[in-house]
């Protein structure tokens, strides 16, 4: 991950879209993979998961080597204590919801 993008971190919910949205247009992986927990797991592709960073990781280089171009509404964070669910709209895709986030994850600072 860039410098820049290195000290960009998720003070709200739905900085976490935001920030995935960024760092997915500029093809950096790593930034979008520190967005995770360690532990995290990924549903996706549809039917698969991956387990960890370095699953998702792999995931991710695979799906942003050929540089698509993302973009979407991101909706209002569904709060409850120190979990949330952000999901953000994209176009021509039914509603995404993100994976719960924390206030102690690490993209949340």
């Amino acid at each position: 991950m860039d410098g820049v993008a290195a000290t960009k971190r998720a003070l709200q919910p739905e900085d976490l879209d935001r920030l995935f949205l960024e760092r997915a247009n500029a093809g950096d992986v790593d930034g979008v993979v520190d967005l995770y927990e360690p532990d995290a797991v990924l549903a996706f592709p549809p039917g698969r998961q991956a387990a960890g960073r370095a699953a998702i990781r792999e995931v991710y280089a695979d799906l942003l080597a050929s540089r698509p171009r993302f973009t979407g509404e991101i909706r209002p964070a569904i709060r409850n204590g120190d979990i949330a669910i952000t999901s953000t709209v994209r176009a021509g895709t039914p509603r995404w919801r993100s994976p719960a986030a924390s206030r102690t994850a690490p993209g949340c600072g």
